[in-house]
């Protein structure tokens, strides 16, 4: 039961406010398991069961059958019962993107980003149905910061070198190459999810159609295709970093395509890579060919 805002592990205290961050939290903005945890009574301490489907205690406000006083399920004390006590703030199932409304733009990219490269099977395990248009915000976002910025980064090394390098002032072909990144760093990065939605989400979607008879929908394909592009944030480093990214980006699809359609690991990698290893089929076949002519 982790704070929205900060994080910060919100079970056994005693008034309805973040230690760490200082916001006030609502109790009953969390859902839990039956019987995961207690509610106790702010004033003595007495400790009732969540007994609806939320898991939270109804009538949300009553009196207290031990002091008789006033209690608001809201401001409860919630104390876990089992090791496995989670809270679940938000709508069930929710993902910290789908949280940006409480937690704001940025803190639930972020965190959007970090479980997409630490935690991707929980991530797709915990978002739910929502439009292509929110999946593709969330990716053109992380387009801009990752590989935009990498762009940007290189295009101004080239422009650095085509001002001060000894003999390169004004040097036609250093300051045509620096204007056509910078304009490839405000353009691909719109582009890059849009590519990655259709074409590399359709190529994944027609290899499930083969292989997986009771897969989702290609909206659930187009979908994670755009949240796998979390760790292309990496590409924001150069010299070397956006290689990294790209396979993480690669890995994390793949365990998307086996969370959300639900289908076996070797299943979700044919899907994904069919494309590389035909071509790199292609490749060999080729170089075979050459080479015995």
């Amino acid at each position: 039961m982790n704070c929205p805002y900060c994080d910060y592990l919100l079970f056994n205290l005693p008034q309805p406010v973040c230690p760490e961050c200082g916001r006030p939290f609502d109790v009953c903005a969390f859902r839990f398991e039956p019987q995961a945890v207690h509610f106790a009574c702010p004033a003595c301490g007495q400790e009732y069961v969540g007994n609806d489907q939320r898991g939270l205690p109804w009538p949300r406000q009553f009196n207290c059958v031990k002091c008789n006083t006033p209690v608001n399920a809201s401001s409860m004390q919630v104390i876990p019962q089992r090791p496995d006590a989670a809270g679940v703030f938000g709508a069930a199932g929710s993902s910290p993107w789908q949280k940006r409304k409480w937690i704001g733009l940025w803190p639930a990219w972020w965190r959007t980003v970090k479980m997409t490269m630490m935690r991707p099977t929980e991530f797709f395990q915990a978002h739910r149905e929502e439009s292509n248009a929110e999946a593709y915000r969330f990716a053109v976002m992380t387009s801009y910061l990752g590989p935009g910025i990498g762009m940007a980064l290189i295009a101004l090394f080239w422009v650095s070198c085509s001002l001060f390098l000894p003999g390169a002032r004004g040097g036609p072909p250093l300051g045509l190459l620096a204007a056509c990144m910078w304009i490839a760093a405000m353009l691909v990065p719109a582009v890059i999810p849009l590519l990655e939605g259709v074409f590399t989400g359709g190529l994944i979607h027609l290899a499930l159609v083969f292989l997986a008879p009771n897969r989702r929908s290609f909206g659930h394909t187009y979908r994670l295709a755009q949240y796998s592009l979390g760790p292309m944030i990496l590409c924001a480093i150069p010299l070397g970093a956006d290689s990294v990214g790209q396979i993480w980006s690669v890995v994390t699809t793949v365990i998307a395509v086996r969370t959300v359609h639900r289908v076996s690991g070797w299943v979700a990698a044919v899907a994904v890579l069919w494309p590389l290893m035909l071509a790199a089929g292609a490749g060999i076949a080729l170089l075979v060919y050459v080479t015995t002519v």
